[in-house]
C-alpha cells in the first residue's frame, strides 16, 4: 500500500507545482496590461472649474451681456428675441475633428498649437451661402480654428492647408482677400463701401483646392431649462 501511495503523492505534488506555477506566469502576463491600464488613466486638465464658478460665468452673461442683445435685436426686429446662451457640436463630431486636424497638420509638417473658438453670428436668413440650414437665425455661434506658432514671427496663428499641402497661414489668406477688394473698390467705386467682399465674386485662385480646418455649425439656442 505504500508503495502505492508514494507515487500518487508524488504525481498530486507535481500536478498541485504545474498548477501553482501556471497561475503565477498567468498573472505576470496579465502585470503589463494592469500597469498599462493604470498608465492610461486620464488625469483631469488643470483649467477644470467648479460648478459655482461655472454659475458665476453663467450669470455674468446674464447681466452685462443679455439685455443689450435684446435691446439690439428688438431695434432690428420687434418680435421677441431669445438669446442664445451656448453652442454645441456632438461628441462624436468633435472627435472626429481633433483626429482630422491632428492628421492633416502632420501630414503638413506641422504642430497644431491650440484651438481658438470664435464668436460669430448667424445670418438674418433661412439658409447659408452653401445651402445648409440656419437652424437660428440672428444668433450668436462659434467656429474652431487650430493654430500653430509661427518661428520667423514668433507668434500663433490660425491656419489652413493651402493646394500645395502646407500649412499657411489665415492672416496671410485674410491679407489677400483685403488686397483683392481694394482692387475691386479702384475699379468700382461702389464696392468701396463693403468690408468685405463675397469670396464668390472674386475670381481668385487662392480659394481652389485650400483646405480649411474650421469647423463651424455648432448647435445653439436659449437657455437649458435644467442648467444654470
Amino acid at each position: 500500500m505504500k508503495h502505492l501511495q508514494t507515487p500518487f503523492l508524488a504525481l498530486c505534488g507535481s500536478v498541485c507545482l504545474f498548477l501553482s506555477s501556471c497561475n503565477t506566469q498567468g498573472k505576470n502576463e496579465n502585470a503589463p496590461a494592469e500597469n498599462a491600464a493604470k498608465e492610461a488613466t486620464v488625469q483631469p486638465p488643470k483649467d477644470l472649474i467648479s460648478l459655482k464658478e461655472a454659475k458665476r460665468l453663467y450669470d455674468g452673461y446674464s447681466i452685462n451681456r443679455v439685455p443689450i442683445i435684446e435691446a439690439y435685436e428688438a431695434k432690428r426686429d420687434p418680435q421677441e428675441f431669445v438669446v442664445a446662451r451656448y453652442a454645441a457640436f456632438d461628441f462624436e463630431t468633435i472627435r472626429q475633428y481633433v483626429s482630422y486636424v491632428e492628421q492633416e497638420a502632420n501630414k503638413a509638417g506641422v504642430e497644431v498649437e491650440s484651438l481658438r473658438f470664435y464668436f460669430g453670428n448667424n445670418p438674418n436668413s433661412p439658409t447659408y451661402p452653401n445651402g445648409r440650414q440656419v437652424v437660428h437665425p440672428r444668433q450668436n455661434g462659434i467656429f474652431i480654428l487650430p493654430t500653430l506658432v509661427n518661428a520667423e514671427r514668433d507668434q500663433e496663428f490660425g491656419f489652413y492647408i493651402g493646394s500645395d499641402g502646407k500649412a499657411q497661414l489665415i492672416r496671410d489668406w485674410s491679407a489677400n482677400l483685403k488686397g483683392q477688394a481694394d482692387l475691386g473698390s479702384k475699379s468700382n467705386p461702389r464696392t468701396a463701401e463693403a468690408s468685405l467682399v463675397p469670396i464668390s465674386l472674386l475670381p481668385s485662385p487662392i480659394y481652389q483646392g485650400d483646405g480649411s480646418l474650421i469647423l463651424n455649425y455648432s448647435q445653439g439656442g436659449p437657455p437649458p431649462p435644467d442648467d444654470f
